[in-house]
């Protein structure tokens, strides 16, 4: 059965016929057991495809105007039916005005070209528009269901698959693959990136730091380099270009020197020239200012310090502190007590006698005589040259006995 409804000017005249004939298609539709019907509003010809078709040139369908209260709201409609079809008028909670269909909540029928949700493929956008979150929650990227990167409400960003920043770190950086930051306001840049100290900053394959504000370049691989100026560094650091270091100490005509740690400043040739100098001359004496007693196979102690500079000295000894060729003189006066016989006296290097350094003196009772030998000897870092009273009688030594070692090579 079709019912028609035309919405026409002449829709008054055919009031009479419609009642009379009401009652006839009452008595048919209450008696057929099978109707297959379609209902049009502006057309006698509903199309038999529909259940409802509206036709019109200048008006159109009023759907239900309702304010709901969310997505959930069950209670504005209860019960509701699954494609029941509304317009809403609120802005709250999370809808906004527009057309909602009902399936388990309340969805959004808005039209794609001016709804809010961003398509795959490509969006129009307008001022104020953004890709995000409205809420204090981290903003999360996946790719094949694996984190690809991370915004989180820390202020921290991940960038790379299997990279990390521990959460609650804040404003810390990370981009590359596997790499991570465990400590506040840090950067990690490239690939195994690992950085653990605060305010630092590692760049490179695995470049790594533990340093609190240390900046790392590269890694400890023997095969890390680092160029500037140069697209292929053939060394841990290669610079094509001047290299500008400022120290305090800079000015024209300085030289950079390093001490033994590697650690590099500027110098003046003068400051130069007096460090050299104070390095070249080791020197020391050690001397008697007293007389005293000794019997043979004992060291002679001096008990007095001469000049000396760069070197130790003991009441029996004098030690370098550097390598090289040393001049060193002996002299001993002394006095023979009794009878007649012979004194031999020598050089000793660390307890041991030195080569061609000995003297020999024949007394008689009472003589009194001054030995003196001058030797050339080569002396290690840390060793120490002694006067070693060889043979003979007990003796007087005499004010002036005396020990100088000299560096001159």
């Amino acid at each position: 059965m079709v019912v028609s409804i035309l919405c026409s000017s002449n829709f008054a005249k055919k009031i009479k016929y419609m009642k009379k004939s009401l009652l006839t298609t009452l008595i048919i539709v209450v008696n057929s057991t099978s109707i297959f019907s379609q209902v049009g509003i502006g057309t006698t010809n509903p199309s038999a495809s529909s259940a409802l078709d509206i036709n019109s040139t200048n008006s159109g369908l009023l759907i239900p105007r309702i304010s709901l209260t969310s997505s959930t709201d069950v209670l504005t409609i209860p019960s509701p039916t699954t494609s029941l079809l509304v317009y809403n008028t609120a802005t709250i909670s999370d809808i906004v005005p527009g057309f909602y269909y009902w399936d388990t909540k309340w969805n959004s029928l808005q039209d794609s070209k001016t709804g809010t949700d961003w398509k795959v493929t490509g969006n129009a956008i307008t001022a104020g528009n953004f890709l995000g979150t409205t809420n204090s929650q981290d903003l999360l990227f996946k790719v094949n269901n694996s984190n690809a990167a991370r915004f989180d409400r820390f202020n921290s960003v991940t960038l790379g698959f299997g990279s990390n920043v521990t959460p609650g770190i804040i404003r810390a950086s990370v981009l590359g693959y596997g790499s991570s930051v465990s400590s506040p306001q840090s950067i990690a840049l490239g690939n195994e990136v690992r950085v653990s100290g605060q305010y630092a900053t590692a760049i490179g394959y695995q470049a790594q730091t533990s340093q609190d504000y240390a900046v790392v370049l590269g890694s400890t691989n023997a095969n890390s380099k680092i160029g500037i100026g140069t697209n292929s560094p053939d060394e841990r650091l290669h610079v094509v270009g001047n290299i500008k270091m400022v120290d305090g100490n800079q000015a024209n005509g300085n030289i950079l020197r390093s001490d033994a740690n590697g650690k590099a400043s500027w110098e003046s040739i003068d400051d130069l020239k007096d460090r050299l100098d104070n390095v070249k001359e080791k020197y020391g004496e050690l001397f008697r200012t007293s007389n005293t007693t000794i019997s043979s196979g004992n060291e002679i102690s001096f008990g007095s310090n001469g000049p000396n500079n760069s070197v130790a000295l003991s009441s029996t000894n004098i030690k370098v502190s550097v390598a090289g060729d040393y001049k060193v003189t002996y002299s001993v006066s002394f006095l023979r007590g009794n009878g007649n016989g012979n004194h031999s006296f020598y050089l000793r290097k660390n307890s041991t006698k030195i080569p061609g350094s000995s003297t020999f003196k024949s007394a008689n009772n009472g003589d009194q005589d001054t030995l003196t030998k001058t030797k050339l000897v080569t002396l290690a870092a840390g060793d120490a040259v002694s006067v070693y009273y060889d043979s003979g009688d007990t003796i007087t030594l005499f004010e002036g006995t005396s020990l100088q070692v000299e560096l001159i090579k």
